[in-house]
């Protein structure tokens, strides 16, 4: 069945992906990492928290790692998206957007999620160079200067108190009437947060470095960095025709290592959790190959039982 199979078919070449790859690889697996190359950090110059690679661009982090997993002879990249799946004979039949069809006996799936950015006058062209979703990516680099967060939902709320801790200098715009509680306002005020609930007309920068946010009334708030919590969407729902659960954040729901209730399927990285570092989704994938791995190799030795 397909045009060729692997063990292991990966759906996703970001941090995730790629772990998974090099851990099954140095497994001695057969596996295929298939990308469309379209990353979620791809605005973003330089990724942090990563252990030995701090400050490395997202491009630089992709070429070491396709450098180092080429190395090994059982895995596969393909420059190419899935655009179906389906279970065949017990195993994966996967459909690329060029026609061209593969099987695998387990599928991980690490094609990460999309941010949806707030509609605003000048945050796309901010966006990975003063505006970002992650302080412990990007937070060091603003220390101690004046930092916006944009936002009025409760998990805005805590990014305001986390930021504080990168800068004394915070204050939170939540572009438009709000329903904070009095109690939440107090806290603010005793930290000394300002709370501009006018809507935001736009965000004033020189070649994407902030200067500014412009309110409604026409005042303007120095600043110069944005932190927000955008709404995000999965890159594939792929995992969902297939079964599997989406919770109330939009996240799937799997088990321990990313096992899912699909047989054979594993989901990693950010498609199903919260944590936005790279370091993370590293990590996420690394434990999913092996749990694949393991799941594998019981099932050889099963096969070989049986066969004697």
């Amino acid at each position: 069945m397909g045009k060729k199979s692997y063990e292991v078919a990966i759906v996703g070449g970001g941090p995730a992906g790629l772990s998974a790859a090099l851990t099954l690889g140095r497994a001695r697996r057969t596996a295929l990492v298939i990308d469309r190359e379209s990353p979620r950090n791809k605005t973003v110059h330089r990724t942090h928290g990563y252990l030995t690679q701090d400050g490395l661009s997202p491009d630089s982090f992709r070429e070491l790692a396709h450098k180092e997993i080429s190395r090994y002879p059982t895995v596969d990249y393909l420059r190419d998206e899935v655009i179906d799946v389906h279970k065949q004979d017990g195993a994966f039949a996967l459909v690329t957007h060029t026609g061209e069809t593969y099987a695998s006996k387990k599928l991980l799936f690490a094609a990460g999620l999309i941010d949806i950015l707030p509609d605003i006058d000048g945050l796309n062209d901010i966006y990975g160079k003063s505006a970002f979703i992650c302080p412990y990516c990007d937070g060091w680099e603003f220390r101690d200067r004046p930092i916006a967060i944009i936002g009025k939902k409760l998990s805005d709320i805590h990014f305001a108190k986390a930021l504080h801790g990168w800068s004394s200098d915070v204050a939170l715009f939540t572009n438009g009437p709000h329903q904070l509680e009095l109690s939440q306002i107090q806290a603010f005020n005793k930290r000394n947060i300002p709370i501009y609930d006018k809507r935001i007309q736009r965000l004033e920068h020189q070649a994407g470095n902030l200067n500014a946010i412009i309110l409604e009334d026409g005042k303007a708030i120095r600043r110069q960095a944005v932190f927000f919590n955008p709404e995000t969407r999965q890159s594939s729902l792929i995992p969902k025709q297939l079964g599997v659960s989406v919770n109330k954040f939009g996240i799937y729901e799997t088990k321990e290592n990313g096992r899912t209730d699909v047989e054979g399927l594993y989901i990693a990285g950010d498609s199903r959790n919260h944590l936005h570092q790279i370091i993370h989704a590293a990590s996420d994938g690394a434990k999913a190959a092996v749990s694949i791995n393991m799941e594998l190799l019981k099932e050889d030795w099963q096969r070989d039982s049986e066969k004697e």
